[in-house]
């Protein structure tokens, strides 16, 4: 198929093995020139609307008609059963004092509150409700010239985090359907972690676990309510990573393990998803590893558990699998390169139809 001058990307050579598009800034990553690609121009932003960089509305009619089919059925599997009048009243009250409640609805998962908070299995997707686990969740994101992160997020939501806030390097594409947090200067991926960690501390200091999320993964379906039943893993360990590496969980058994001490860092692979117990997320930032631009997050992460005598556990099977094929390890934002191979690909994954029963993990 021919396509007309002028509708193709106009390459412009950077560093070494890397090009980017004149018009549309689409990056081209390889040991051979680009071929011919059609030329997408992005639209300029639409202004949010919103000092927290959503956009305020709730979620699109098909969606809140599927996540309503999903209720019905987790109310029935439930015994159609409802909460006392007491902890219908508490709950109330904290959708009354919350910023989401727009009118008779949430605008996170788009229910009627007075009805979502009758159901006993019902949960608030930001974990605000009395006796509930709060998760604390953020992904970090850079420019990649690929789109992952919608992916991402839509997973993520599969796996029960409605609400993720979104930490972005310079250069990377906005969305509005998640609080969007830019920086004003390149920070490189592990900066970029701990800014989102800190934050998430701030913003919710009686957290029961903080999670950091990259923007190229997929998520066991799920996996939010079923890891609430698991955490945490005895002892208390200094970070869990919910994604395990082939090499790493080969010859083992289902469940949970923690890292040989003498393996770390340099067997840590992966930071694609770390969940932190509070304790431990603020003894992180209160004395974070010596970091650089181009520091490899899991290797920092790693050293300080070894460090602090603290386990690095994991699961298995793995319960995140990496997709993406674009590192995110630069010298700045406009560089781009395929992520090299490694030998830790990821190791049998739960899966995206994974249902949370700890019976089923052995048969994902």
């Amino acid at each position: 198929m021919q396509v007309r001058e002028g509708l193709v990307c106009d390459w412009a050579e950077g560093p070494p093995g890397v090009w980017e598009c004149r018009r549309c800034g689409f990056h081209w990553a390889g040991k051979l020139a680009p071929r011919v690609r059609r030329c997408r121009p992005k639209q300029p932003q639409k202004k949010k609307r919103h000092g927290c960089g959503g956009c305020g509305k709730k979620p699109k009619f098909a969606k809140q008609v599927w996540d309503l089919a999903k209720s019905l059925a987790e109310f029935a599997g439930d015994g159609l059963r409802t909460v006392d009048t007491e902890e219908y009243a508490a709950r109330l009250s904290v959708c009354d004092g919350c910023g989401e409640r727009d009118g008779a609805r949430c605008r996170v998962c788009g229910c009627v509150v007075a009805l979502k908070a009758r159901g006993r299995v019902w949960r608030c997707p930001m974990g605000k409700w009395p006796g509930e686990f709060q998760w604390a969740a953020a992904v970090t994101t850079a420019r990649r010239g690929a789109d992952y992160l919608t992916g991402t997020l839509k997973s993520l939501a599969m796996a029960g985090w409605l609400r993720v806030h979104v930490f972005a390097d310079v250069g990377a594409d906005p969305v509005d359907s998640q609080p969007w947090h830019p920086s004003d200067r390149w920070l490189g991926p592990y900066q970029n972690f701990l800014r989102a960690l800190e934050a998430l501390a701030d913003i919710y200091p009686n957290a029961d676990a903080y999670a950091v999320f990259q923007d190229d993964i997929l998520v066991s379906r799920g996996c939010r309510l079923w890891l609430e039943g698991q955490l945490w893993p005895d002892p208390l360990p200094g970070v869990v990573s919910l994604y395990t590496a082939a090499e790493i969980a080969a010859g083992r058994n289902d469940g949970w393990f923690g890292l040989d001490p003498a393996l770390l860092p340099r067997k840590a692979y992966g930071a694609l998803a770390y969940v932190f117990p509070p304790a431990h997320a603020k003894k992180f930032l209160s004395s974070p590893p010596k970091h650089g631009s181009r520091t490899m997050l899991d290797v920092a992460v790693g050293r300080w558990c070894r460090e602090n005598g603290l386990p690095y556990v994991q699961h298995v099977p793995s319960l995140v699998q990496h997709v993406g094929e674009v590192s995110a390890i630069t010298r700045g934002p406009d560089e781009q390169r395929p992520r090299a191979p490694r030998p830790w690909t990821t190791a049998r994954h739960a899966g995206d139809g994974w249902v949370p029963d700890v019976a089923q993990l052995a048969n994902p």
